[in-house]
């Protein structure tokens, strides 16, 4: 293919120039000159190709944490904006470092101010984190100004929570203007809070139209506050087949409760089981039915699993472990580690009978007294005792 002529009168007068096909032309000077320049300009790509960010880059890729957080951080102190973000992220999950709030809100707002939306979204929440809504409200701000659409939602749901219903309502428009779904599904919500049912329906129905799946979940449970519950079991299940997972639990609790007539405790193990490995409130309530033995056979086992998975969130889960670990179901019997979880229980005050249970295990465990010492043996000489039984 031939070089096409020079592109326009300005590079037809330039020293470097580069041709249709690719080559750069260097006019006006020597060859060794020609050379020179050649080699400078490799060097400036190889520079650029093996530049600190880039070799921290690789490093991290290779969970070398601590190398590469000493590149990252030459590069940010050379002016590469790039490394900002990722500095950020390694002080605040404690990579090659000890976690640094500080330092990650430091470089998260250095990305931040050039414009970076993660980095406003991630600094106002650890700005809210430290106490600091005002400063986390101007970057939620920024970013929402920059048509963030999680950033405006963030912003009305914050309104919403203090009831600011004016600052609610201008995000929330800014949000449905933009024809998001989560945001008419926050709508809706709002609604709720100003018991306007009839317009929550309409914002839910829009949501639904644009594919919104969260807000057949919202309309199961405005049913069931209205005491619809052939409706609830409807928008839950069409929530359930669409990928709602907080519905798969709405779902299980109905059963449960039997809020459509009889209790199902087989359909509540059914739709438990989808939903514990999402809600830990499921897993508990799942966890019961394998130790009662509801809707299937008791296991134990798989009770103890569960309940030991979310005993550090739901407090009423120590209760059961206790009873477990005294007993011996499915494991060796540990009283020492029942008595733990019975006290732990007990100071909540969520089961009575974890009083008793601490009671009864102190008693059991404590070592029994020494007897008290025989008032006729302490007058006798010591020789005299030794005597007495050697005979």
């Amino acid at each position: 293919m031939k070089c096409q002529k020079e592109f326009n009168n300005n590079q037809h007068n330039s020293n470097i120039n580069r041709s249709a096909c690719g080559k750069i032309r260097l006019r006006g000077y020597s060859n060794n000159m020609k050379y020179s320049i050649i080699i400078f300009m490799l060097m400036t790509v190889l520079m650029v190709m093996g530049s600190p960010y880039e070799d921290g880059k690789k490093l991290f890729e290779a969970q070398k944490y601590q190398e590469a957080l000493a590149l990252f951080e030459k590069a940010a102190n050379d002016g590469e904006k790039r490394a900002w973000l990722v500095l950020a992220h390694m002080y605040d999950l404690g990579l090659g470092t000890k976690r640094n709030a500080d330092e990650a809100i430091k470089y998260y707002e250095r990305a931040a101010m050039a414009n970076n939306l993660p980095a406003m979204r991630r600094l106002a929440e650890m700005l809210f984190a430290q106490q600091q809504p005002d400063r986390a409200i101007h970057w939620l701000e920024r970013a929402a100004f920059n048509n963030d659409l999680e950033s405006i939602r963030r912003l009305a749901s914050w309104y919403m929570r203090r009831r600011n219903w004016h600052r609610a309502e201008f995000w929330l428009g800014k949000s449905t203007e933009a024809s998001d779904p989560a945001g008419w599904n926050l709508m809706g919500e709002y609604y709720l809070l100003r018991n306007r049912p009839k317009d929550a329906q309409k914002a839910f129905d829009q949501a639904i139209k644009l594919k919104d799946v969260d807000s057949m979940a919202s309309l199961g449970n405005m049913a069931l506050r209205e005491g619809d519950t052939k409706k609830a079991l409807y928008w839950f299940k069409e929530a359930a087949e669409a990928g709602n997972t907080q519905a798969l639990t709405s779902l299980g609790m109905y059963y449960l409760n039997g809020l459509g007539g009889a209790v199902d405790y087989q359909e509540a193990r059914k739709w438990l089981s989808k939903a514990e490995k999402y809600n830990l409130f499921a897993r508990y309530h799942l966890a019961l039915l394998y130790y009662n033995g509801q809707g299937g056979k008791k296991n134990y086992e798989e009770a103890r699993k569960l309940l030991e998975s979310c005993a550090s969130e739901v407090e009423l889960a120590k209760f059961y472990l206790g009873m477990i670990y005294y007993h011996g179901w499915s494991v060796k019997a540990d009283p020492a580690k029942a008595l733990e979880y019975f006290e732990q229980a007990a100071e909540l005050g969520l089961q009575e009978e974890a009083v008793g249970m601490v009671k009864k295990l102190k008693a059991e465990l404590e070592p029994p007294p020494e007897p008290d010492p025989d008032p006729e043996m302490e007058n006798i000489p010591p020789e005299e005792t030794v005597n007495s039984h050697s005979n």
